[in-house]
């Protein structure tokens, strides 16, 4: 399976949120997330940590406005076409939630992400 940059992108943006949902940021979150993001083929011209930056932005002005926080997640998602991309951003996204493990905040970002992606 080949993600393009653009869902490479979608798929981190989600873990951002992901690592931001139980509003306590933990070291291994954060070891979880940049692991996983190395593993990935980061093909843009923009570093892995601009971009991180920009998206945990995106993600802290989105989080607490449920409407705001929807349409993040559903523009995420829409860009997972595939079966294949879908199960990836899943498995991504529940290793970061599950890293420090998980709590009901989490559990439910994680079933609204599954449904988004049916």
């Amino acid at each position: 399976m080949k993600l393009t940059q653009e869902q490479v992108q979608a798929v981190v943006r989600m873990m951002v949120l992901a690592k931001y949902e139980d509003k306590t940021l933990s070291l291994a979150e954060d070891e979880d997330l940049r692991s996983r993001i190395e593993a990935m083929q980061w093909q843009s011209g923009e570093s892995v940590d601009l971009f991180i930056g920009r998206a945990t932005a995106e993600v802290r002005a989105a989080k607490d406005d449920p409407d705001a926080r929807a349409k993040f997640l559903a523009a995420q998602c829409a860009l997972l076409t595939e079966s294949e991309t879908k199960q990836f951003a899943i498995k991504q996204l529940s290793g970061v939630l599950r890293s420090d493990g998980m709590d009901p905040e989490e559990a439910s970002l994680l079933q609204e992400v599954q449904q988004l992606l049916k």
